[in-house]
């Protein structure tokens, strides 16, 4: 059966819209970052470079102290969750689930869980149930004088 133009323009149009909506669903940050533990310790300063998802947000800061030890929060004004896995370690992720990109919440119990389809999280990005085949996006954190700081 022979395609009429409209039929060709709208399937065009139909796999312009999709393919790049279907390649988000499984895509890797350029990085490749899974998620593993590589936040900046309390007091050294130090900071992350692993996993930079080039998120809008620049520069988002959060006090240290707002942070819970096995916890964690959404920073306000951002799509940024910040975690304290153990006391004076700090790490930042991009609030959005590997899985279908739905928004996260912070974590509750020690957990991040995808209000879409229930996919889990650790505080420190680890995958802990599916659908998501993978951890979270960390972005990079320094720790000075009790402000934590995340390039996104």
């Amino acid at each position: 059966m022979d395609m009429t133009r409209r039929e060709a323009l709208g399937a065009a149009a139909v796999a312009g819209v999709c393919a790049p909506l279907l390649a988000a669903c499984g895509a890797t940050s350029a990085s490749g970052g899974t998620g593993g533990p590589t936040g900046a310790t309390g007091g050294s300063g130090a900071s992350s470079s692993a996993g930079n998802s080039g998120g809008a947000t620049s520069g988002v800061t959060v006090k240290a102290t707002d942070v819970p030890v096995g916890g964690g929060i959404l920073a306000d004004n951002s799509n940024v969750i910040v975690t304290q896995p153990k006391a004076g370690t700090y790490m930042a992720f991009q609030a959005v689930c590997p899985h279908q990109g739905s928004a996260l919440p912070a974590p509750v119990n020690g957990t991040i869980t995808c209000p879409l389809h229930g996919s889990t999280f650790g505080v420190d990005g680890s995958l802990e149930g599916g659908p998501a085949t993978r951890g979270l996006t960390t972005d990079p954190v320094s720790v000075k004088n009790g402000t934590i700081t995340i390039q996104v």
